[in-house]
């Protein structure tokens, strides 16, 4: 039966992941039920074999392990020394009236940080382990979200570019990471009044666009 989970999501990384029962090692609270597998009838672990465990590695940076029985072992580490290891699974996901057949993620029997009270991440970075890029092959490939206020509940919305919907900040290309979200940032204002900044000041580096990070981060000389 369909259940549903308040996932925290994250452009700055890619594989989803969901607390899971029995928690071996460790869960944080969480909004609601613990997800037990055995509750879901489409559920699978996926097995070393995979191509899927032979993906992690690009996907959260670490390499992949094989259980006793063979099942293949993530694990997923964050800037802020979060963290959340398990075993990559298998089952259906849903958003709206879309559902997702073997959609691959990760079963979290230790997660330990700073996740607040949701169930898990939804990873969102541009590697074919994440839920964008799972679904783009039925939705599309381009994705917004709004953020929420205290009034607003904001959305996360997938689907096909619309160019003349939406107006577009063009991202720019990396080798510091091919999977994540840069632009290029090209001055400040404050209460309306630019930085006394170059912009050469900004251009050193790109900047990096992580729903996942509460902390905004600028160059010594800038900030």
């Amino acid at each position: 039966p369909a259940t549903q989970y308040v996932m925290a999501g994250d452009t700055g990384s890619a594989l989803t992941w969901l607390q899971c029962a029995p928690c071996l090692v460790s869960c944080h609270r969480q909004s609601g039920p613990v997800f037990n597998p055995k509750s879901s009838s489409t559920y699978a672990s996926v097995g070393c074999s995979a191509q899927q465990c032979s993906d992690l590695p690009s996907a959260t940076l670490n390499p992949s392990a094989c259980s006793s029985s063979n099942v293949c072992i993530y694990q997923a580490s964050y800037g802020d020394s979060s963290f959340s290891v398990g075993y990559l699974s298998k089952d259906t996901v849903s958003f709206g009236s879309t559902s997702l057949p073997n959609f691959y993620y990760g079963c979290g029997q230790d997660n330990e940080g700073l996740f607040g009270r949701s169930a898990g991440l939804i990873g969102l970075a541009r590697n074919k382990l994440s839920l964008l890029y799972q679904l783009a092959p039925s939705l599309g490939y381009s994705f917004t979200y709004c953020l929420p206020s205290s009034s607003s509940s904001g959305y996360l919305s997938l689907g096909s570019y619309n160019p003349g919907q939406y107006s577009y900040t063009p991202m720019v290309s990396s080798s510091l990471d091919d999977s994540l979200y840069f632009i290029k940032l090209s001055g400040m204002t404050v209460a309306g009044n630019p930085l006394s900044v170059s912009s050469s000041a900004y251009s050193r580096l790109p900047t990096l666009i992580a729903s996942g990070t509460e902390i905004t981060r600028m160059p010594t000389g800038v900030y």
